[in-house]
């Protein structure tokens, strides 16, 4: 039984950080597209930066919680 939790801990750690690669990538076109746009591209800039903090302080306590 161990065995079995382990690995699915394993695989949900693996999928947690595909999700967080695919969306920290997605959401650097952001201020770009605000540029092209005439968006407001301050705004842009400081979505994408809290949202890069909020997932670098967010994961680790996500793997803290699975760890439990």
């Amino acid at each position: 039984m161990g065995i079995f939790v382990t690995s699915i801990q394993s695989v949900l750690a693996i999928l947690i950080m595909i999700a967080v690669g695919y969306f920290t990538q997605g959401l650097n076109w952001l201020p770009i597209l605000a540029s092209n746009y005439h968006g407001d591209v301050k705004f842009a800039t400081n979505v994408v930066v809290a949202t890069s903090v909020l997932f670098i302080v967010v994961v680790p306590v996500i793997m803290v919680i699975q760890s439990i």
